[in-house]
């Protein structure tokens, strides 16, 4: 029989594996952007989202999360600073950088903004450009984009591999007071960016794709799932707005899994 002390020591020792466990285990991390401004981060992985100019931009933001690898992160925006005005938007000189960890990236902080489009409920935030440039490629599963208004770039939205990404309550070729942003393609989901979902169940949650050249591209992606979104229609869901291709379905051009299956 083992004695108390031995008791204690096997106890001591067991906490303190698990602790060593616990800390080797990454913990999701939380930025907040508070900067319209398309800064990189002064020190990737050091202090947080952080410019040289003490500010946290969307591009830093992304930055820091990439280098967060372990469970989803989560970028948020500051309520002071984004409210859904015209001038609530970030001018990006260049693409954002590639996303390459899983993260929600949510611009309702913490509910829908009354926009400057006729005070429609809406993204509370605005990304522009950059112009022949894409604005969000990503390449890790999960990823979230929700509340965002982008336009004015070649490509809004890239899933290259991103198994289950969703883009919901975005809009998609107009600015947050509803004017005009063109996008070559609002939404491309490859072979590989398999039970992407676009839009939702409801108003709350649907995208709104206008000027675009074609709206949603889906590359021979399995399991796509498109609900409740307006395709050609601005965000009060009545004025009608001009899309080249609302929807276009095809198969990839390369490798094995070529053809787009069980989609809605």
């Amino acid at each position: 029989m083992q004695s108390s002390a031995h008791r204690g020591a096997y106890l001591l020792v067991a906490l303190l594996l698990f602790l060593l466990a616990w800390g080797g285990v990454a913990q999701a991390a939380e930025f907040t952007v508070d900067s319209i401004g398309d800064q990189p981060d002064q020190t990737v992985g050091s202090e947080g989202c952080k410019t040289a100019g003490g500010a946290c931009t969307l591009r830093a933001a992304i930055e820091e999360s990439n280098a967060s690898v372990g469970q989803a992160d989560t970028i948020r925006f500051s309520f002071s600073r984004f409210a859904g005005r015209i001038g609530d938007t970030i001018h990006l000189n260049s693409s954002l950088p590639t996303i390459t960890d899983q993260v929600n990236i949510g611009g309702f902080p913490p509910v829908p903004c009354e926009t400057d489009y006729r005070g429609v409920e809406g993204p509370c935030v605005g990304i522009e450009g950059p112009a022949g440039g894409t604005i969000f490629r990503v390449t890790a599963h999960g990823v979230v984009l929700l509340g965002l208004a982008m336009s004015g770039a070649r490509t809004a939205v890239e899933g290259i591999g991103s198994s289950g990404l969703q883009v919901s309550n975005d809009w998609i070729g107009l600015k947050p007071d509803g004017g005009a942003g063109p996008v070559e393609t609002g939404v491309h989901v490859d072979q590989a960016t398999e039970g992407a979902i676009i839009g939702g169940g409801g108003s709350d949650v649907r995208d709104i794709f206008a000027h675009t050249g074609v709206g949603l591209d889906v590359e021979g992606a399995d399991g796509v799932e498109v609900t409740g979104d307006g395709f050609g229609v601005m965000p009060d869901g009545a004025t009608p707005a001009s899309n080249g291709t609302d929807i276009r379905v095809g198969d990839a051009r390369t490798g094995e899994d070529r053809v787009a299956r069980d989609g809605n």
